[in-house]
């Protein structure tokens, strides 16, 4: 799957594929209010670049579902 979390954590990474435009699909998350942060070249491998999602307890069902909605269409 395209979220990767072998540890138990509230930060989820999100491979970014290499052919992704990764600012177009910075600039749609946050244009819908998610600001999700960002792990890339030179701090990671190309290969192992990733959106970094955080969840809290005050993220409702509505908001993941918006965050799942987002993702789909940045997909």
């Amino acid at each position: 799957g395209l979220l990767h979390a072998d540890v138990p954590s509230a930060i989820f990474p999100l491979m970014i594929p290499h052919d992704m435009n990764r600012e177009q699909a910075r600039y749609l998350f946050h244009s819908r209010g998610l600001f999700i942060n960002t792990s890339e070249y030179p701090a990671v491998p190309k290969d192992k670049q990733r959106f970094r999602i955080s969840l809290m307890a005050q993220h409702t069902e509505e908001d993941i579902n918006t965050l799942c909605a987002c993702i789909e269409e940045v997909w």
